[in-house]
């Protein structure tokens, strides 16, 4: 069992009744900020009954107490919400002291053989829908090497970016299982497979491909918005936008049939004169409109949706408004309505067509990503018709799927 810690600090520096213990809990500081995507200036949840019953035993706070006096981590209590928040409603939040923050991990080996057993029987509790990606995990075949020298080539030595791709191809290398959970709000499955940044996926050897739902939140929330028009929308009645402009056509149908053929993005991107890349614009559109507060709107895009689709943006904001978990307090409330988006696609994606796959073909090689498959090309048809039989039974509309090559 390896655990990776910066590489500047120096183990002896811990008492010995707790050295291994305290390197891997800076060591699981780091893979949760990997998993959760954060950056290393954020503090990473952890709840005190996955220390205590899971980890450490009776003696985690004397634990947490030699890094805060060694000057290693900080800690703030951050209030019931959290990565763990099934597991205890006493959380805290930690990180790395400035001073070990971005720096390349140095591996070492857990001999203690108490703290070993407790961290795979912790392991082992975890979720089926994260045991059933062990397998596939293990025959991934990587090239270490060309990928070093990729990296060394294309990023500048010392900078966030080459320490971050150097430390997660060492992880990789050390341990194929290493950050393997689901631990999180919406309960998506990450793995060493889903924080590798996307150019160095090119130097896996197997032969992959990628199939992803586009604009696939916005699938996901195709049944919400009719649901919310069935309910709350009057046809007999005359709407109105923000600016008291009557509302005519339909705009959920336009939504839906950009959406299912993939072309909301670039639509609504030439509709205001976008001039960035795809990419860039998602980006906006997500920090803009749909993770934000509605209150927070006030932007050319957020204006141009609630004038163009007005019933889809208020559908929007009443979801955002009235889903009370797991934030319930009325201020926070926006933010689920991603994470419950997340949560839909995950049971589709992960509970359903890759548990089904997976148990009538054990001998694939299949991960996820969000809202994307990967498999071996040999499997490819296979797995298209099973994402288009689900969402066509279940949603009577079929994404957008695209296909992608993984290696170039």
């Amino acid at each position: 069992m390896i655990a990776g810690i910066p590489e500047n600090i120096k183990p002896e520096m811990f008492s010995n009744i707790y050295r291994e213990r305290c390197i891997y809990f800076i060591h699981k500081i780091n893979a949760l900020q990997y998993v959760n995507e954060l950056n290393a200036n954020e503090y990473v949840p952890i709840s005190h009954s996955i220390l205590n019953h899971n980890l450490f035993g009776g003696n985690y706070r004397k634990i947490i107490r030699e890094l805060i006096l060694r000057g290693v981590i900080e800690r703030k209590k951050i209030g019931n919400a959290s990565f763990d928040y099934k597991k205890s409603n006493e959380i805290s939040g930690y990180r790395l002291t400035e001073k070990y923050r971005y720096q390349y991990l140095q591996w070492i080996e857990i001999k203690d053989l108490k703290l070993k057993k407790k961290i795979k029987v912790y392991q082992q509790t975890q979720s089926a829908r994260v045991s059933m990606f062990e397998s596939s995990l293990r025959k991934l075949e990587f090239d270490y090497d060309r990928a070093l020298k990729y990296v060394n080539k294309e990023y500048q030595h010392g900078t966030n970016q080459h320490k971050r791709r150097i430390n997660i191809i060492e992880a990789i290398r050390k341990d194929k299982l290493y950050c393997l959970t689901d631990n999180n709000k919406p309960e998506r499955v990450y793995s060493t497979f889903t924080i590798l940044p996307k150019d160095l996926r090119q130097f896996y050897k197997n032969d992959l491909v990628q199939l992803d739902i586009s604009s696939s939140q916005l699938f996901h929330f195709i049944p919400d918005l009719l649901d919310y028009k069935e309910k709350y929308i009057n046809p007999e009645t005359t709407l109105t936008d923000k600016y008291g402009n009557e509302i005519t056509g339909n705009d959920t149908d336009l939504f839906i049939e950009l959406v299912t053929n993939g072309t909301f993005f670039t639509t609504v991107m030439n509709a205001i004169g976008f001039t960035g890349t795809k990419r860039d614009f998602k980006t906006k559109f997500f920090a803009e409109y749909w993770y934000c507060n509605s209150k927070t709107y006030d932007t050319e895009l957020s204006n141009y949706l609630e004038t163009n689709y007005p019933i889809v943006s208020k559908a929007v904001n009443y979801y955002k408004h009235n889903i009370a978990f797991p934030y319930p307090e009325i201020e926070n409330r926006y933010k689920n309505l991603p994470i419950r988006l997340q949560s839909i696609e995950r049971k589709n994606i992960v509970d359903t067509i890759s548990a089904n796959l997976l148990k009538e073909n054990p001998e694939m090689l299949l991960l996820t990503n969000q809202d994307a498959i990967y498999c071996e090309k040999q499997y490819s048809d296979l797995v298209y018709s099973a994402m288009v039989t689900n969402y066509t039974n279940r949603y009577n509309y079929k994404p957008y799927i695209k296909y992608e090559n993984v290696r170039h």
